[in-house]
């Protein structure tokens, strides 16, 4: 009887083949989003040759990857209820799913938004850093606060597709926005294209965009 229902089981899940489908497009999309953005950004920076500014970059760059990754952290408990009611296909569940994980992540971002907009010279005083790197680091980090409170927003879709197993369109939404963040970012630094050059701010910026 054992073996019957493993047999079943081995029939009806997905096999090795469909597991690796859907794990390439969250491997190429991790991978690009924890990446390419701080290594540009850096690049960028340094190219401006100043320890100060490329300093107030060094300090918020830890600080924001560890928001970025605590806006995943609903939508992947969504994930399991959101693929669970999607297995037994009740695809209603899904669509209430989706809006509570919306809310929920909105209200969570907005909260944190504000806790690091009001609280980002603090911050940086508080790890002892001069006070000429505390004035460019600010704005910085006030608008990447912005960027990271709409990343939030975003997750929550993110979270909903990967739940009904369709990890390609959070794959193409990842590549867009990170291409349309190196174009803004590249000509906002060092001011190409016609745009305005604003260094550090540039880069905050960017990744509202």
């Amino acid at each position: 009887m054992f073996k019957e229902k493993a047999k079943v089981m081995m029939q009806t899940g997905d096999s090795v083949k469909d597991i690796l489908f859907y794990w390439l497009p969250e491997f190429i999309s991790g991978a690009i989003l924890f990446t390419l953005p701080p290594l540009l950004d850096a690049y960028l920076i340094a190219s401006l040759r100043s320890t100060t500014i490329y300093g107030a970059l060094g300090i918020a760059t830890s600080l924001l990857h560890t928001l970025t990754k605590l806006a995943e952290s609903i939508p992947v408990a969504s994930i399991a209820i959101i693929g669970r009611h999607n297995g037994a296909k009740e695809y209603h569940r899904c669509g209430k799913d989706l809006g509570d994980a919306f809310w929920t992540t909105t209200i969570i971002g907005f909260i944190q938004f504000i806790l690091i907009f009001l609280g980002a010279a603090s911050i940086y005083r508080w790890i002892g850093v001069p006070e000429k790197m505390v004035s460019m680091g600010v704005p910085y980090l006030q608008l990447r606060s912005l960027g990271i409170f709409l990343v939030f927003i975003c997750m929550s879709f993110i979270g909903f597709m990967r739940g009904i197993k369709n990890t390609r369109i959070p794959m193409v939404i990842n590549i867009v926005g990170i291409l349309t963040f190196s174009f803004f970012d590249y000509a906002l630094i060092l001011g190409k294209f016609g745009f305005p050059k604003m260094a550090l701010t540039g880069s905050s910026i960017a990744s509202v965009i």
